[in-house]
């Protein structure tokens, strides 16, 4: 859309990440320090926010942006995906969104049932390592557009091809 993309976006929620605390400290240390180079706004799932609390994590610091934020409509969610320049996420869903908006993503899990972005080279796996999730982010900010290649998910033409099967089951039928 021509604008510059100015925050990366974080989105944590996957109770592998969230229940531990090992793994939430190394993904906050991360975010902490994507945050002194790119905002990052991160919507705070309640589950998070607990995890959090209750491990006395503290997300604020002098020298960084990390911008948490209450949980957004559906609608303010697409938006923030669509305009940022790299989302960090453990949801499978957000990682294939990120990549219909050709947006870079950095998955904070150890697989992803989405692997065609893997081997386009849009989405990097990290899991919850601080040093894996910087290097794989610092990959993600030169990732080549052409590689977000619609043609990975079908062309678009699924409908047609199904009612053309239908009306070839009705006509068979008859």
């Amino acid at each position: 859309d021509g604008k510059i993309k100015r925050y990366t976006l974080a989105i944590v929620h996957r109770q592998e990440n969230t229940d531990n605390k090992d793994s939430v400290g190394s993904i906050i240390a991360a975010l902490m320090e994507i945050g002194k180079e790119c905002p990052v706004i991160f919507p705070l799932h309640p589950g998070t926010k607990k995890t959090l609390t209750d491990c006395n994590i503290d997300i604020s610091s002098s020298n960084t942006i990390l911008k948490a934020i209450p949980p957004v409509s559906y609608l303010d969610m697409l938006l923030l995906k669509k305009k940022a320049s790299v989302i960090l996420t453990d949801s499978g869903g957000v990682q294939k969104e990120a990549y219909f908006f050709k947006v870079p993503c950095v998955t904070l899990r150890e697989e992803t049932e989405w692997v065609e972005t893997v081997d386009s080279k849009c989405n990097f796996i990290a899991g919850h390592s601080t040093e894996k999730i910087l290097f794989e982010y610092n990959h993600s900010l030169h990732v080549n557009p052409s590689n977000f290649k619609v043609s990975v998910f079908g062309n678009g033409r699924a409908c047609e091809k199904i009612v053309d099967l239908l009306k070839d089951m009705k006509r068979s039928d008859q």
